[in-house]
């Protein structure tokens, strides 16, 4: 169910691909690199956190209380905050990239 569809999110994606993947280019000497992988980190982590806020409210709350805040968001707590929609990822996608 959806449970596992965000456990996989969290697991596979952001933890085994993200992560993973940031740990060359932040260790790195390129500053604006290390800034689109910290900015892109955080984004996937508030979207991770915002998903994963009705099976898990007090934790969420409390870790993404502690993300860094996009300019303009003024939103006070995840439980406020806009449930992520897939529409919202539209920009993200890459066809090149997913075919390769």
């Amino acid at each position: 169910g959806s449970t596992q569809v965000i456990y996989n999110f969290w697991q596979s994606e952001i933890c085994d691909v993200f992560i993973e993947a940031c740990k060359g280019p932040l260790a790195g000497d390129d500053d604006s690199v290390k800034l689109a992988y910290r900015i892109t980190l955080c984004i996937c982590l508030d979207v991770g956190l915002r998903l994963l806020h009705p099976f898990m409210p007090f934790v969420t709350e409390e870790l993404w209380q502690r993300l860094p805040k996009a300019k303009g968001n003024t939103c006070e707590s995840v439980m406020l905050a806009e449930y992520p929609q897939a529409s919202q990822t539209n920009f993200m996608h890459d066809g090149k990239v997913e075919e390769e």
